[in-house]
């Protein structure tokens, strides 16, 4: 008897102490939720209402996240929060992925101060409960993925002196969203499945500073030139759209008599399915920095761009491109090209002949089988050099031609490592980097020169 007793109790102390690493504490019996020092964590547990915190032991822990993601929560009660009022917090509270269609009027009731960020993405809601218009100081507010209709002007006009954050699927609106004008104050602004085609020039009235904007899964022929009327945007996304390909070069709407944007920094241009490469620079001529990876590109209408010398970060990763556009010359202060995972097959004389400014390129998981003598000939400031996993079955005599050339990567590749190299001797590799391994031998490519070329073995 008395060892069940010890064997129970050690079970127990064991249990406990288990609960308690890293701060946490958990129990099992009466308690669905994590705490720890920052947060308590209720995800994941099939919960149908807002479970009753056990907060005996945090009296002075200020919880900063309340997250109740992934359980099945169809309404939220009123008074749902109440306890969470006594500690003078503030709180971002995740509801995301539940199967909620109501929120009560009174839900945040005692927190109304305090909650700054709410995650109401994946649920069921059809337009913007009453209940969010109670919170005070809402920065950021997550509604994607919910089958809204509309929004609501009241809960808008409420909401809108605070929130800096918004997202939105607007895959069931019938009319674009005017309310959106009451978020005066917005700096990132979130838009999936836009279902029109094209935007009214007064769309985006009023949000004078928007910092970044995203558009994802539209349904948009171009990419309106209203964005031109937001001064303080210095981000644009574009991602995952397939209704661009008929425009080719020309997706991007000229601004015309809109006020052009003098701030537009940063274009990305991601998993959208079109064949062209987008003519950005004369609606946006003051872009430093382009992602433009995984959109299937094919071509580029050289014919149609300006010479620009704003651009010095372009990034064509994982495009359709069999050889590198002529038309990449235009961009007369580029600095960094990364074409990785194209479809190019060789690299020749005026292929780069523009790009004076250059001093990194990635050419790396290409199909490349030979680059000419001369293809980095007006390229004297590259210093790094990605030829990694291509087709090439030697150093190209053009990488050697490199005055300030630092780093070369040609991994993954079948390189001959025999007195064929000859013409490596003049190459002074004592202050460059080559990452790279001889074919079959395994012996490092930067070892082989050293040993036998440079020391007269061949």
């Amino acid at each position: 008897m008395a060892l069940r007793k010890f064997v129970a109790i050690t079970g127990v102390l064991i249990v406990f102490l288990a609960s308690c690493v890293h701060g946490l504490l958990f129990d099992a019996n009466t308690d669905p939720c994590w705490y720890s020092n920052y947060s308590i964590d209720c995800s994941g547990n099939g919960l149908i209402s807002i479970p009753v915190f056990n907060l005996t032991r945090y009296a002075a822990v200020c919880f900063s996240a309340i997250v109740l993601s992934n359980n099945k929560l169809s309404s939220i009660a009123n008074d749902a929060f109440i306890q969470l009022s006594s500690l003078n917090c503030s709180y971002t509270i995740l509801l995301g992925g539940n199967n909620m269609s109501q929120i009560n009027e009174y839900a945040f009731l005692g927190i109304e101060a305090h909650v700054e960020g709410l995650y109401l993405d994946t649920n069921s809601l059809t337009s913007l409960p009453e209940a969010l218009g109670s919170i005070i100081n809402l920065k950021l507010l997550r509604l994607s993925g919910n089958p809204l209709v509309s929004l609501n002007p009241s809960v808008m006009a409420k909401i809108g002196h605070s929130l800096k954050d918004f997202s939105v699927g607007m895959a069931y609106f019938q009319q674009w969203p005017i309310d959106l004008h009451f978020l005066y104050e917005l700096t990132h602004l979130y838009l999936y499945d836009i279902p029109f085609q094209s935007l009214d020039s007064d769309a985006f009235r009023g949000l004078t500073h928007l910092h970044s904007l995203s558009i994802e899964s539209a349904n948009l022929k171009k990419i309106p030139n209203v964005v031109c009327a937001l001064p303080d945007l210095f981000l644009l996304e574009i991602t995952g759209n397939n209704c661009f390909n008929e425009s080719k070069s020309d997706v991007f709407e000229p601004c015309n008599n809109v006020t052009g944007m003098t701030r537009l920094g940063i274009i990305n241009y991601i998993f959208n399915n079109v064949d062209y490469f987008p003519n950005f620079v004369k609606a946006f001529p003051s872009v430093n920095t382009v992602y433009m990876y995984s959109n299937g590109m094919r071509f580029m209408d050289a014919d149609k761009f300006e010479d620009n010398f704003s651009v010095w970060h372009l990034v064509l990763i994982a495009n359709q491109l069999r050889r590198i556009p002529s038309g990449l010359n235009m961009f007369k202060r580029l600095n960094d090209l990364d074409l990785n995972s194209n479809l190019i097959e060789c690299v020749e004389d005026n292929d780069l002949i523009g790009l004076r400014s250059l001093t990194s390129i990635n050419l790396a998981y290409n199909p490349i089988q030979f680059i000419t003598n001369k293809a980095f000939q007006n390229n004297i400031q590259l210093m790094h050099v990605d030829l990694s996993r291509t087709f090439l079955t030697t150093v190209p005599v053009a990488v050697t031609m490199l005055p300030a050339l630092k780093a070369l990567r040609i991994e993954g590749n079948d390189i001959e490592c025999t007195c064929e190299l000859a013409n490596l001797k003049s190459w002074n590799v004592s202050s460059i980097q080559i990452d790279g391994l001889c074919y079959q031998t395994s012996e490092r490519i930067e070892h082989f020169i050293k040993t036998y070329i440079d020391a007269g073995k061949c």
